[in-house]
C-alpha cells in the first residue's frame, strides 16, 4: 500500500525510472524498488550473498564479516542489514536475480518488516481518531478549533521520523550491497 503525502517543492525531479516530473513526496509506508547490475556470474552473487549473511539461527562461515541477516536461497534472497542493536528503520530487503549474458541484474525491494508496518497502522490510526475527536468536539461541543495542531503536529513528525530513518537505512543497505557485489543501480 502506498500512500504518498505531497510537498510543495519549486524544483521537481525526474526520477530515472519514472517518465514524469515528481515534486518531492513522503510516503506514509516507505517503500523502494531498484535494479543493480554486475558483471558476476550469478554463483559468484550467490557466494557473495552466502558468505556476508548469517542466517536467523546465528550460523555464517565467517560471523564478524557478515553484513546482513537472513536467507539466500538458489534465485532470491530475504536480508536485513545486522546490527548489534535493534534499529527500528532497517529495511527488509527481497531480491531476485537474474543471470544477463553480461552478469548479474538483481532486482530489490526494500521496505519496512510487517510488525513495523502494523505498529504504524495502529499508531496512526489512534493519532487519527485523536484528530477526529478533536475537530467534532470543536464544532458539536464548543472545543478549541486550534487544539487539533497537536496531534496533527504528532502525525506529520512520525510520519517525517519514520521517512528519514527508512531512507537513511536504505541508502546504507544500498551501499553495502552496491560494494559487496561491485554492482551499479541502474535504476
Amino acid at each position: 500500500m502506498e500512500i504518498f503525502i505531497h510537498l510543495p517543492c519549486n524544483n521537481p525531479m525526474t526520477y530515472p525510472h519514472m517518465s514524469v516530473k515528481c515534486p518531492f513526496y513522503m510516503k506514509i509506508f516507505p517503500s523502494e524498488k531498484l535494479m543493480l547490475k554486475t558483471s558476476l556470474s550469478r554463483a559468484k552473487v550467490l557466494e557473495r550473498l552466502h558468505r556476508r549473511t548469517i542466517s536467523p539461527d546465528g550460523l555464517s562461515a565467517d560471523f564478524e564479516n557478515s553484513l546482513f541477516e537472513g536467507h539466500v536461497s538458489q534465485d532470491s534472497f530475504l536480508i536485513r542489514s545486522s546490527v548489534t542493536e535493534n534499529k527500528m528503520f532497517l529495511p527488509e530487503i527481497q531480491g531476485k536475480l537474474n543471470e544477463s549474458p553480461n552478469g548479474t541484474e538483481i532486482t530489490v525491494m526494500m521496505k519496512h518488516t510487517d510488525s513495523i508496518s502494523k505498529f504504524m497502522m495502529l499508531w496512526m490510526a489512534g493519532v487519527t481518531l485523536g484528530i477526529i475527536v478533536i475537530v467534532m468536539a470543536g464544532f458539536f461541543a464548543g472545543g478549541s478549533k486550534t487544539a487539533i495542531l497537536i496531534p496533527s503536529i504528532i502525525l506529520g513528525t512520525g510520519i517525517g521520523f519514520i521517512n528519514a530513518g527508512f531512507n537513511s537505512e536504505s541508502k546504507k543497505a544500498k551501499e553495502k550491497l552496491t560494494r559487496i557485489l561491485d554492482a551499479e543501480i541502474k535504476w
